[in-house]
Parts: C-alpha cells; structure tokens; sequence
C-alpha cells in the first residue's frame, strides 16, 4: 500500500518536518517493494500451475513496470533527502525515470506566461542534444498545445497517450516520435501546495517505447513520483528564496555595520555573525556561548547588561542597552545592542535574536560635542565676566594713566602705579586667553619680543607648579623679534608648560621644565610640514616626565585626544597650540622618549630689523591732541563714562558722557550737527552698542562712530560694519589707544 507525501508547507519551518516524513515514506516504499517481490515470486509460481502463458506474461511486465516505478519513487525520495539545488534535483529526477524506471525519455517543462504561452525545458534526460527546444511546445489550447503535457498543465490531472504514432492530437510531433521510437506518454501536472497552493508551474513527461505502456497501477505511482517532485521543486525555491533573504539581510547588516546574533537558548549555543565577532575580537566560530559573550564586555557593565537582559526576557520587552566590549589587547569599544525573546507555548523563553552596532565613533562624537557645548557654555559666561571684568579694568588702566600724567617726572608713586599698570594689563590678557579657549577671536598681531612673554608665562605658572618641579627659562641674547599676538604666544607658553607638569606628576610631582628660547636659521626641507626657509625664533619646553610613545606622538595635535585622565585635560590643548604655531607660519617639531621625557620646538618666524610692522610698533607715546571736536561717550557704567570724559578732554576734545544710552539718543535728536563723533561700548543692558549705532545712523546717517567691546570675534566685525561701525577698539584699551583711534579716525574723514 502507497503512502501519500504531505503537500508543501507554507511555513518554511516546516521544511524539516516535512524530510522526516520523506525519510519514513522512503522507508515504507522499500518495506513494500519487499513485500511486492514476495507477492510477485507467489503469483508467479501460481501462474506457472495455470499454465495460462499470455496472462501470465502480461502479468509478469506489469510487476516489473511497477516494481521499476518504485524503485523510482525511492530513489527520487532519496535525491529530495538530498536537499539538492533545483537543477540537480530536475536531473536527478529524469535520470531516475530513464534509468531506474525503465523508460525510454523524461523532460521536464516550466510554463511560461508570454504570447505563445510556451512551455520551457529545464531538464531532460535521453533525448539528443537541444531537441526538447525545437518540439516548441505549448500550453495554450493551440495546435501545439493539444499534446499530453499541455493537457495535463491545462487540466491538472496526469494525461496519457498510448500511441503517439496514430494519436491525431500529437501530430505537431509524430515524425520525431518515429525517429525516437517513442510510442506512448505520460504527462504529470507538477502543482504548488506551498504558497500558491493549487496552481499548475510544470509537468513532468515521460516517454515509453511500446504502446499501450502506462497502465492504472503504474500511472498511480508516476503520480505520487510528480508529487513528490512538486514538493521538492517547491522546497528548493523556498529554500532559495530564503538564502537569498538571508544574503539580503547579512548585505543589510553588513552596509549598516550591525552585528547579529541568535541564541538558542535550550542548548545555550549563539551564533554569531562575522561582524559581530569582529566588534567583539573574537576568532570566527560556529558557535559562542553566554559565558564567552560576557567576557568580553567590560567588568563594569556587565551587572547591568544582565539585568538588562533579564528584564527584557522577564517583561516579554526589547532588549536595548549600551555597554563596553573589551578585547584583548586591552583596547576598548562601545556596543549597542536590540534583540528580542522568542517564547514557546508555555510562555518560557527559548530563543532570542538580535542585532549589535558599533557605537564607539559615535560616543567620541557625542563626548566631543559634549565638550563643544561645555566650552561655548564657558564662552558665553566669560562673555559675561569679561564684560564686567574688562570695565573695572579700564577704570582702573585709565585712572593709572591719567595719575601718570598728573604726577611729576620721578615721583616715588610712579613705580608702584607702573606695576598696577602692569598687572591691570596681564588681566586684560588673561580674560583674552579665557575667551580664546572657546571663540576665535580676530587676531591683534604686531611686533614683539619673546623673552619679556616667556618671563610673564613662567611667573604665572610658577604660582600653580607644584614645589618639588623645577621650572628654569634660558633667553638667549639679541633675539629678534616675531610678528605676532602675544595673548596667543601666552597660551602656547602655558598649554605646553602645563602639559609638562601634568607628564612629570605621572612621576611623582618631581622633576624640572626647561623653557628655552634660541635663534635659528632653518634650511629648505627641514620639517615635514610646509615651512618656508630663513631666520626664526625658538621655543623650546622640556620635561623630565613619563614621554610618549611614537604612536602617541602621531596623535597628539589631534583634538579631543588625550593621554590624561578626564580630571586632567580634554585634549584641545595641543590642538590649540598647533593651530596658533601654523596661524603664525610657524613649526612644530616632537622629541619624546618613554620614562625619558619630551621637547617641543617651536618655531616663530623672526622679524627683519626695519619692517613693516616696525613703524606701528614705535608710535610716538604723546597723542596728537584734537581740535575741540564734540564726542558723544556712552558707557553704562558711570565709572568709565568719567574715566572716558576726562581722558577725551585731556586730549582736546569736548565730551557729553552718558551711561543710559537713551538718553544719550534723546540728547543727540536735538542737534545731530553738532555732535562730531560718537563713541559707545557694546554689551549694554536694554540696548546694545549695535543698537545705538543703528538709532544714531537713523538720525544722522553719516556721523563716525567707535565700538568699544572687551571680546571681538568675525561675527561682530561684520555684523559691525553691516551698521556702519567706522571702528572698533578693545576694552580695556590705554588713555593713548584710545586717543589715537579717535585722532586717526577725525583725521582720514577731514581728509
């Protein structure tokens, strides 16, 4: 008895079900083959008693024809076991069905849905070569689709014809049946149950050399061999199908960089993707376990990855956490992982799949613009301080100067109002230096010399080096000098400084910095870097600390790279240095030996004795004196507006001072022609120094007006000149600076 295959599951996962079942039909066809010989040897001994010749003989051929048909159906049971491709199964088949089964040709045909509704070969045994193309058959209801195998497409049922060689329907193709000996055929249907179940994709032909060849026991079985065909050809495509998802998704992963992973969590095995294994620098495997994936993440996180893990699963919830990976040259990476639990009937989690990214650029970024966002929040508060900062300061720079002035030459006051002086204006550079940490401010350059800046720098770290590190600088002699800006310069001075200090505290906070300056001459190629030959001033800082490593000296200059603790720095400082260093055409050079110490050499391109920054740098101290012109000062602190009117009228001008800007406008409406130059500070509560210049250009669109502010970057010089803004000087400013910009001014608009 014959044992029916199961149809096509729709589910692939059931594929696996479905080769049991064709392993225990395998078994049943070879039980009944054996049964079918036993009854074969009795009912021929039986037919040998009757003595009936011609029924026993026709007897005898329709055993073995169905004998052949099993061992057919076995041996195609056994290729579907196979898990072939759809190629080799469909030549498998039809190799079978000529060689096992007996018969004389096999083909197999696809439909195809053009015009001429033709069928397409796609294997075939026994015929000669390209001949199953040229029968051109159809399945249409056509002339050439009146043949078996169009008939059983068209039906879905098996047709056979008994001869071929007087059969009128096979006409298109009697002249090949005599040339091949064909005399009888049998086309099975091959129908999908999977997904399109009940549709006709194909038939199965086969060809017998005798007529009258197919009778209804073997037919039965040719159909349950085109069944198990279908099925099979069915399953290949499934299986295709999803190894091509599956390469789809992989490419997917791949191109997004997402690792994956299933854990099948009855054995406790994880398969892996190769992305994944790599994010985890672990050597490729079939399979991971739990215990391998948590040694690699880091010991820190891994209490909350499990707890993460296990909430998801308890929650029947998305797995979604972040957590370090560390591999094993200690180097460490950040992952994000999405997975989710896959539950069995009971409610027991039994799988659980998911994906992995590498998020380490992504965190350094984030922490970089955390960092970004920290400094222009500094920024902006500096903004604030500074404000308030710089108008103490200039009260107190201006009343200095003016006291100066008052007193007679040599008086014993001068010098202590010289160091006051001279600290008031380290102030101002100090504020400069906070701004500049998070703006970039429009450069002051002018001439200057090296050595009183390294002095200034060595005395401020002085105060915060600790004791037990020894800071000496050696100024060589008759150094020229550099066209720069010395607020700049001072920071170089203070993040290299400082840098060395942090390097020798690795080792114990003893130690010494040498900071020396040298003239050199430097030849064509000398550096790497782009740096044009001639004269230049060096600085050079070194340290007796921990060193660097050649790798480490290649990222230095790198922002946000750091070999401090976060306590220690954020890895801008030598980002900045190097930046002002090639802003001024100058050149950085690294010496740097582990537990041995570090130098940096910085080169400043020097100054020719008489240039031409040399006559802006040795501008007579007396300021020209003006000529009565009436200046309208506007500050709102009171201080300044009586440092700035005294200082003004010293100077020869007529000053109206006002610290409400309002009213100052409201004075100024009155008789605009009589006000020949206004002069205003920026930040001011209610309205702003812009915001004065565009009031008083409504007035009187031609009046020269002076922006005072103690920070000015690109975005104010254009917002300033968009005004109208004739110029703008720093706060705080010297009684001379400020005179001499008022004096140059009134002078270029005279003419």
């Amino acid at each position: 008895m014959m044992t029916r295959l199961y149809p096509m599951p729709a589910n692939p996962s059931d594929l696996e079900k479905k080769l049991l079942e064709l392993e225990r039909v395998n078994r049943a066809l070879q039980d009944d083959l054996s049964a079918r010989n036993e009854e074969n040897a009795k009912l021929s001994a039986l037919l040998n008693a009757a003595g009936d010749l011609a029924d026993r003989k026709r007897t005898e051929d329709d055993l073995r024809a169905a004998n052949r048909a099993l061992r057919a159906i076995s041996d195609c049971n056994q290729a579907l076991m196979r898990l072939p491709s759809e190629p080799e199964l469909l030549d498998a088949v039809c190799r079978i069905v000529v060689h096992t089964g007996g018969y004389r040709y096999a083909w197999v045909g696809y439909t195809e849905h053009d015009a001429e509704q033709s069928i397409r070969p796609v294997a075939q045994c026994g015929f000669p070569e390209g001949f199953i193309e040229r029968m051109r058959v159809s399945w249409g209801d056509n002339e050439r689709g009146r043949g078996s195998t169009a008939t059983a497409i068209r039906t879905a049922q098996p047709f056979v014809m008994q001869n071929l060689q007087s059969d009128p329907r096979f006409a298109p193709w009697r002249q090949h049946a005599v040339e091949l000996g064909q005399q009888a055929a049998i086309s099975l249907p091959l129908i999908d149950n999977g997904i399109d179940s009940g549709k006709v994709f194909g038939a199965l032909t086969i060809y017998a050399a005798d007529p009258l060849a197919f009778n209804e026991t073997e037919t039965g079985l040719l159909v349950e061999l085109a069944g198990d065909l279908a099925y099979g050809i069915v399953a290949a495509h499934t299986r295709e199908a999803l190894e091509r998802s599956e390469l789809r998704l992989l490419l997917a992963l791949d191109a997004a960089s997402l690792g994956m992973w299933d854990w099948n969590m009855s054995d406790g095995r994880i398969i892996w993707s190769p992305l994944l294994e790599a994010l985890l620098g672990v050597a490729p495997a079939p399979h991971h376990s739990y215990d391998e994936f948590f040694l690699r993440v880091h010991p820190d996180d891994r209490d909350d990855a499990a707890r993460a893990i296990e909430l998801a699963r308890d929650s029947h919830s998305v797995f979604d956490h972040e957590y370090r990976v560390v591999w094993d040259d200690g180097s460490i990476r950040w992952a994000h992982s999405r997975g989710q639990f896959i539950y069995d009937i009971h409610g027991q989690a039994v799988r659980m799949v998911g994906v992995v990214a590498d998020i380490t650029t992504n965190r350094k970024l984030t922490e970089q613009l955390q960092q970004s966002q920290k400094l222009e929040a500094i920024g902006t508060l500096a903004s604030g301080i500074a404000h308030d900062f710089n108008n103490i300061l200039s009260a107190i720079v201006g009343n200095i100067e003016l006291a100066q002035q008052d007193l007679p030459a040599k008086h014993s006051a001068s010098i202590s109002l010289q160091e006051i002086l001279k600290a008031s204006r380290r102030g101002r550079d100090v504020v400069r230096q906070i701004l500049a940490f998070s703006r970039p401010e429009i450069q002051q350059r002018a001439r200057l010399a090296l050595g009183p800046i390294v002095t200034e720098a060595a005395k401020l770290l002085r105060a915060t080096v600790p004791a037990g590190i020894e800071l000496h600088t050696v100024v060589a002699p008759d150094l020229p000098d550099v066209h720069a800006d010395a607020t700049q310069i001072h920071q170089v001075l203070v993040n290299l400084c400082t840098n060395a200090w942090h390097a020798i505290a690795q080792n114990g906070n003893t130690g010494k910095i040498d900071v020396v300056l040298t003239d050199v001459q430097i030849e064509e190629h000398a550096f790497s870097e782009p740096i044009a030959p001639g004269r230049y001033v060096c600085v050079s800082v070194s340290d007796t600390g921990v060193g660097m490593s050649k790798e480490t000296v290649q990222r230095i200059f790198e922002p946000f790279f750091t070999t401090k603790s976060k306590t220690k720095g954020s890895g801008l400082g030598l980002a900045v240095v190097h930046g002002i260093v090639r802003s001024h055409g100058g050149a950085i050079a690294v010496h740097s030996t582990p537990n041995e110490g570090s130098r940096f050499d910085i080169y400043f391109p020097a100054v020719a004795s008489h240039s031409e920054f040399e006559s802006s740098a040795n501008e007579t101290d007396r300021v020209p004196a003006g000529m009565g012109q009436r200046i309208l000062y506007i500050d709102d602190d009171e201080a300044l507006v009586f440092l700035g009117t005294r200082v003004l009228e010293r100077f020869g001008y007529r000053v109206e001072g006002f610290s409400e800007p309002a009213r100052a406008l409201e004075v100024f409406s009155q008789d605009p022609s009589a006000i020949d130059l206004v002069v205003t500070d920026l930040n001011m509560p209610g309205m702003s120094g812009l915001d004065v210049v565009r009031a008083v250009h409504a007035i009187r669109a031609d009046i020269p007006i002076i922006l005072a502010s103690g920070y000015i970057d690109q975005e104010l010089q254009r917002q300033a000149t968009a005004a109208g803004v004739a110029r703008i000087v720093y706060k705080p400013n010297s009684t001379e600076e400020l005179g001499r910009a008022i004096h140059k001014l009134m002078a270029e608009l005279t003419g």
